[in-house]
């Protein structure tokens, strides 16, 4: 849908990937906020 609407109003496709990063990066950012790692997920080695 994103992509369709950039495309509609006619924006390049360099500014199309760098939008679509800034979003990733964004909601990713935003789910390290809201759902932290706790201690034990955290921890690196045998399980």
């Amino acid at each position: 849908i994103l992509l369709n609407a950039m495309t509609i109003i006619d924006i390049p496709l360099l500014y199309q990937n760098l939008i679509k990063a800034a979003i990733l990066l964004g909601a990713i950012i935003v789910d390290g906020i809201i759902n932290p790692r706790d201690e034990q997920t955290a921890q690196q080695g045998d399980i």
